[in-house]
């Protein structure tokens, strides 16, 4: 029978993974597509997704996985409410993706329970946390190339390792295995040139270790090895990427782009996201959980293997970081881009408190069961109080769901939607009459609402107005004249 404080833990920590999920999922409903996400579903819905994902090759990136997604949302099918769905549709995934892994790699550690806790836990400190958080969850085409990735890549390695080292003779069983890994191997490289040395690197690793143990093994390993070098061959020489780097300077070379990145990475640890309150208090909720939970047969990591692991985790984080510093050194290299390598640190941090500090928690409170819930308990408390009480400056700093909250209930997100409402009810109501005839008279939006929201919209005659022109191939609407918003909009609510 497991004692009081087991339950007590699990009760506690999973009450404020509802409430942080529970808000999340608030900012979801009020969720629309914005301009980029309508330009990219039409040449798929109207040309067909091999079109599309060709010219976008052609012209633009070599993201082929991200392509085809373009065509494989509710947008390309004309069902925008479906857009609401995607948010939900990326947690679900991200959640169940790490799960996976965990299950996996850790399952000497974790529970069934522990495990699905746990992957829960990470994800929501990092929407809770990360730089940007609207283009990771909220704007659709946005989150297939910075937050759909990393759950690939968990996909792909746990896939492989069932395939080499659980299903050892031939069946469908072991078949499944190669061809869940190597379609999430193919999909992760083709999500985000980010991702390429990631992936280049873990299929090396793979190799080397392979070949040092079991060369055996490695003959097997060999066709997703040779899948992903493929797919990488692929990617680069696709003629898109190509033309879009030549649009930006390398300039100043290897020491200003190290410099750059130095001083980026500075300003994410102590200024952002990285080491931010709600990060710690999560990290001490999660250990004193994790030490109630901790069986005493656990496994012991030794000192130097776990520093392997965080420095491998810390380089393939700092990787994802290098394709963009080594082609816009000159330039303004968006923080949205930080929010692979936050959850490798935040990764890092879950990975110690769970391997070291529980443990060295557990053994000092022993005689005081209560005393590890009480720590727990006290971080859920404080993780309340950074979601309720929240400010722009001083203590507690603000953060994303606490963000989405106060934007709730100060009426922002029910603006939005009533404005973004009004647009759909003025296109639907012409939607009988042939494309020549159709113009409509569409209002901007009085506020954008950071968290779930982002540019670019529709526009003023003068003002970025080439984005107009999209909505009117999506809506198939002949002009749309843009206008400042009607007072009978507003609404106090």
């Amino acid at each position: 029978m497991q004692p009081r404080t087991y339950y007590l833990a699990n009760f506690t920590i999973l009450f404020i993974l509802s409430l942080g999920y529970f808000w999340l999922l608030v900012g979801a409903y009020y969720a629309f597509p914005n301009s980029e996400d309508l330009v990219l579903a039409l040449d798929p819905r109207d040309e067909g997704i091999i079109n599309s994902v060709m010219i976008l090759l052609k012209t633009y990136d070599g993201r082929y996985f991200t392509n085809i997604m373009h065509g494989l949302n509710p947008l390309a099918f004309n069902w925008i409410e479906g857009h609401r769905l995607m948010p939900l549709f990326a947690i679900v995934f991200c959640v169940g993706a790490f799960y996976y892994f965990l299950r996996t790699f850790f399952n000497a550690w974790l529970s069934k329970l522990e495990a699905m806790i746990l992957s829960a836990a990470v994800y929501l400190l990092h929407f809770w946390t990360v730089p940007s958080l609207v283009h990771e969850l909220y704007w659709m085409v946005s989150s297939f190339v910075y937050l759909y990735p990393i759950p690939f890549v968990f996909i792909w390695t746990a896939s492989a390792y069932h395939y080499l080292f659980t299903f050892t003779i031939g069946g469908w069983k072991k078949l499944t295995a190669f061809v869940a890994s190597a379609l999430s191997l193919w999909a992760a490289i083709g999500l985000n040139e980010m991702f390429l040395s990631v992936n280049l690197l873990l299929i090396g690793s793979g190799c080397y270790y392979l070949f040092r143990t079991d060369r055996e093994k490695l003959k097997e390993f060999a066709p997703l090895a040779i899948i992903g070098i493929v797919s990488i061959i692929f990617f680069v020489s696709c003629p898109g990427p190509w033309s879009r780097m030549n649009e930006n300077s390398p300039g100043g070379g290897a020491l200003f782009v190290f410099q750059r990145l130095t001083r980026d990475i500075y300003s994410v640890l102590w200024d952002s996201s990285a080491v931010s309150w709600t990060t710690l208090i999560f990290v001490l909720g999660v250990t004193s959980w994790y030490a109630v939970l901790r069986k005493e047969d656990a496994p012991e990591v030794d000192n130097k293997k776990l520093f392997l692991w965080c420095m491998g985790l810390l380089m393939l984080g700092t990787s994802t970081l290098l394709p963009y510093y080594a082609v816009m050194n000159e330039g303004y290299v968006p923080y949205r881009v930080y929010g692979s390598f936050v959850f490798v640190l935040h990764a890092i941090m879950i990975m110690l408190a769970v391997s070291k500090l529980s443990r060295y928690f557990k053994n000092k409170t022993q005689p005081v069961s209560l005393l590890k819930y009480a720590v727990g308990a006290l971080a859920a408390l404080l993780l309340c109080i950074d979601l309720f009480v929240s400010q722009e400056e001083g203590f507690p700093y603000k953060n994303n769901i606490a963000l989405i909250r106060e934007q709730y209930t100060s009426g922002v997100l029910q603006q939005f939607e009533l404005e973004m409402n009004a647009r759909y009810s003025a296109l639907n109501a012409s939607s009988h009459l042939p494309r020549d005839k159709r113009i409509i008279v569409l209002e901007t939006l009085s506020k954008i609402p950071d968290p779930v929201y982002h540019i670019p919209d529709i526009y003023p005659a003068g003002e970025d107005d080439a984005w107009n022109g999209y909505w009117e191939d999506y809506f198939k609407v002949n002009e749309i004249i843009v206008t400042p918003p009607r007072d009978s909009l507003r609404t106090n609510n």
